[in-house]
């Protein structure tokens, strides 16, 4: 069992080197960088709903409200393939993107709650993963949020929302998650 764990774990992190520029060098890369290598990875571990209906030759990933993580991840993916499409990384304007532009995932950053509950309806609607890397935002609203945890990036997977909204996460990935149901 341990064995293929670290498997696993090494399948997805096997390509940070190469995702993350200097990590061979230094061995210390930033956080968010990090959790764009771990995100890309875990897209081969997630199938998306029979009804997402995504552009032909774009992986698109909107970002809301999150300025630092959309630099990141447009600098991370920026020669990245994800389901054999390139990767594109866009802001998203205002919550009525999330229904009328075909994202394949969604990062949302830090909100207030009374600004959480005026987008969750778009949310819900939205055939996108929902990603984040906030506290508590796998209880209320992510499928996939990341968290620190003694020193180390780790990640919560709300099983019951994914699978409400028709993903479907591999057993691997599961195994490396916390699960949140």
């Amino acid at each position: 069992m341990n064995g293929l764990r670290f498997k696993i774990i090494c399948y997805l992190l096997g390509y940070c080197g190469a995702l993350v520029p200097g990590y061979a060098q230094t061995e210390k890369i930033d956080e968010l960088q990090l959790k764009a290598a771990l995100l890309v990875k875990m897209f081969d571990f997630i199938e998306w709903p029979a009804l997402h209906r995504p552009r032909d030759n774009v992986f698109l990933i909107g970002v809301y409200q999150d300025t630092e993580v959309l630099h990141v991840l447009q600098k991370s993916y920026a020669e990245r393939m994800a389901k054999a499409r390139g990767i594109e990384v866009v802001p998203i304007r205002d919550e009525h993107d999330m229904l009328h532009v075909p994202f394949d995932v969604i990062w949302l950053g830090r909100l207030s709650d009374a600004r959480l509950q005026d987008i969750l309806p778009y949310i819900q609607q939205s055939s996108a993963l929902i990603v984040s890397d906030t506290p508590g935002y796998a209880q209320k609203i992510s499928m996939v949020n990341f968290f620190e945890s003694e020193g180390k990036v780790k990640f919560e997977i709300n099983t019951r929302i994914l699978t409400q909204k028709g993903f479907v996460a591999n057993f691997r990935l599961l195994k490396l998650a916390k699960v949140v149901k």
